[in-house]
């Protein structure tokens, strides 16, 4: 059979080529190598792909939409992938071990990861800043002012059960109404401003009057103490009250009366 001719740099001059093949090798050729050269690789069973001859001397797959190769410093924009991914940049570590900064964990590691977390963290005492001793009922946690809540008893001058009820000590155990008309209240107070103690105290309502001869008891809650002449026309008496002061005023009229001498 003879050999066929091959042409080379052909210009078309818009025209189609039809029903031409790109040659199937089994080899990748290694006369007449000119960039952007394509021949169809023969040499596997499956995955028959193009492969084009580059400026750096070495050929390279063209990539195929339904083939399975491998893509080497590739830059994927906007990529869609379905179904799953997988190779040796994808972690299925449930414990997240290798604490990787390049690797992709799995839907399952991350949610096995958190869970296993919260399982490991789901009471107060597992927390890492947190100090919790011998519970007791209405306990409540404080802030030890360091590194660490604590749990403590409301205790001082008020207490606190484990229903939220809060309740003040008792600091004086004389309750009542104190005071009266005749006694008022003394009340003692501590530096907190409660009530420690009360009392108390008598007040005299009764003011005694006396003369030469008698004496007279002067209700100051019920009674009237009036001054009177004795007779007409001897002395005058007057009672006037200026703010708080109650004055009383004795006088000689202008005209006197003069009895028996």
């Amino acid at each position: 059979m003879a050999s066929l001719k091959y042409l080379t740099h052909i210009n078309l001059n818009g025209n189609q080529l039809q029903g031409a093949a790109i040659e199937g090798l089994g080899s990748a050729p290694s006369n007449n190598l000119q960039v952007g050269r394509l021949y169809y690789d023969t040499s596997a069973s499956s995955n028959k792909y193009l492969r084009i001859y580059q400026a750096s001397g070495s050929w390279q797959d063209i990539v195929g939409a339904t083939l399975t190769q491998t893509l080497t410093n590739k830059t994927l924009t906007s990529a869609v992938l379905n179904t799953g991914v997988s190779g040796t940049a994808i972690k299925d570590e449930d414990n997240m071990v290798s604490n990787s900064a390049t690797h992709l964990a799995t839907q399952q590691s991350i949610k096995a990861y958190v869970d296993n977390q919260l399982d490991t963290k789901d009471t107060l005492a597992e927390l890492d800043d947190t100090t919790i001793g011998t519970l007791a009922s209405g306990h409540i946690l404080i802030y030890d002012g360091s590194d660490s809540w604590d749990n403590k008893v409301l205790s001082g001058d008020a207490g606190i059960v484990a229903s939220g009820a809060l309740t003040l000590a008792t600091v004086n155990s004389n309750v009542g109404s104190f005071g009266s008309a005749t006694a008022i209240p003394a009340i003692t107070v501590n530096a907190k401003g409660l009530i420690t103690a009360v009392s108390t105290n008598s007040i005299s309502t009764t003011l005694t009057i006396d003369d030469a001869s008698s004496t007279q008891n002067v209700s100051l809650a019920t009674d009237d103490l009036q001054f009177l002449s004795a007779s007409a026309n001897e002395i005058t008496t007057a009672v006037t009250k200026v703010g708080t002061d109650v004055k009383v005023t004795i006088g000689l009229p202008d005209d006197v009366t003069i009895g028996k001498i």
